[in-house]
């Protein structure tokens, strides 16, 4: 993946998370990542909001075309494990995309996979 901000990383992960693990994105699952998004309170302006969403949906394009997702979702989980991103916040992470799966009214087993290794690869103790 190229240079991005932590929040560019979070969004690239959700945006991920969401299209990957059931192969489409509802749109109460757009929604609920632009919440956690917000939430974070990294984004400032709504073109600030727009701009981010889009770079993410970008990298997430060009990876599928070259065949190197895989490779960019562990890139990105190494580099916000090694952000020194403190426990609560890796947890906050874990919680939000939990929410992201929620969001459509069912949680799939592809998602709980995905949230599992997310867990064990930042040391996070989860019961799912």
């Amino acid at each position: 993946m190229q240079e991005y901000r932590f929040i560019d990383a979070l969004t690239f992960l959700y945006h991920t998370f969401a299209h990957s693990t059931d192969g489409e994105i509802s749109v109460a699952e757009e929604e609920k990542i632009v919440e956690k998004i917000l939430g974070w309170k990294l984004i400032h302006n709504a073109a600030e909001l727009r701009e981010t969403i889009q770079r993410s949906h970008r990298w997430y394009l060009k990876a599928l075309e070259e065949g190197n997702l895989h490779e960019n979702i562990q890139e990105t989980m190494d580099m916000l494990k090694m952000s020194e991103l403190n426990e609560a916040v890796r947890v906050n992470v874990i919680n939000d995309l939990m929410d992201i799966a929620m969001a459509d009214g069912e949680v799939y087993e592809t998602e709980l996979k995905w949230i599992r290794s997310l867990a064990k690869n930042w040391d996070i103790e989860m019961n799912l």
